[in-house]
């Protein structure tokens, strides 16, 4: 096939002139949301080097909690099961809304410090440092491969390594749309980085098997807050629907220690 400009192809007579605009158009869009990303997280990683304050509600009794009902339930999942539901995680697209705390997620993380006397909006204390609500998501990340890897599930994909890089890789790219989304509509988060979310995933991963893994630094200013979380944390790991919900096999809980 030749080239054809006047009707439409390109001089490489592989795609029509029309389909190369508009891809060029996404990635333009793209290069945009990433310079944006980086610009927001290198002003978030100051942010949090010298933010001072009081941190949001006292999450330790949750977060322990939370890990248990991971560990738990997918000890009672079959072979079978636990190989499908790693497969969702570490396939595209069905991966990038595999799994979440509801709490830490969209709207719900700027409502952790309203009625704790905390000052440092869109964080949590656990274990007495403070830390960016967004980035403590990404615990159940790591939690969830470590208990596949250790059982030999894809370990490629769920070692320990691999499972922060995802995160950077995911958060440089199509995760900064979020971010963009998220700022465009003024709901941004103060203190948010993918180097912390790549800590939390670490963390969790070394937490799944060691329940005295070290958690990271966390804001080195902040005070931490001893105001108890007064609600319950809801989580899903695996397959949704079309309408957000998981399906089985998967994960999910209800933790209120």
């Amino acid at each position: 096939m030749h080239g054809d400009p006047i009707n439409g192809i390109d001089p490489t007579g592989e795609m029509s002139l029309g389909t190369r605009i508009a891809i060029g158009g996404m990635v333009g869009g793209m290069l945009a949301s990433s310079v944006l990303n980086v610009s927001w997280d290198f002003s978030s990683m100051i942010y949090q080097g010298f933010v001072t304050g009081k941190g949001g509600y006292e999450a330790t009794p949750e977060l322990n909690a939370l890990r248990a009902d991971i560990v738990n339930k997918w000890g009672g999942k079959s072979d079978v099961e636990k190989q499908q539901i790693v497969d969702v995680l570490h396939s595209y697209p069905s991966g990038l809304g595999a799994w979440d705390v509801k709490q830490f997620t969209f709207e719900n993380k700027h409502r952790w410090i309203a009625g704790s006397g905390g000052t440092i909006e869109n964080t949590l204390t656990f274990r007495g440092r403070v830390y960016a609500v967004p980035e403590v998501n990404y615990v159940i990340w790591g939690i969830v491969n470590r208990l596949a890897y250790d059982e030999g599930i894809r370990t490629d994909d769920t070692s320990r390594g691999n499972v922060s890089a995802k995160v950077l890789q995911y958060r440089a790219t199509l995760g900064g749309l979020t971010t963009t989304i998220e700022f465009l509509h003024g709901r941004s988060a103060w203190g948010e980085t993918i180097r912390g979310k790549m800590e939390w995933a670490e963390f969790g991963w070394d937490w799944a098997a060691d329940p005295n893994a070290a958690p990271p630094l966390g804001l080195p200013n902040a005070t931490p807050n001893l105001t108890p979380w007064p609600n319950p944390l809801t989580y899903g790991i695996g397959k949704k629907d079309r309408n957000g919900t998981f399906v089985a096999p998967k994960i999910t809980g209800w933790v209120d220690p």
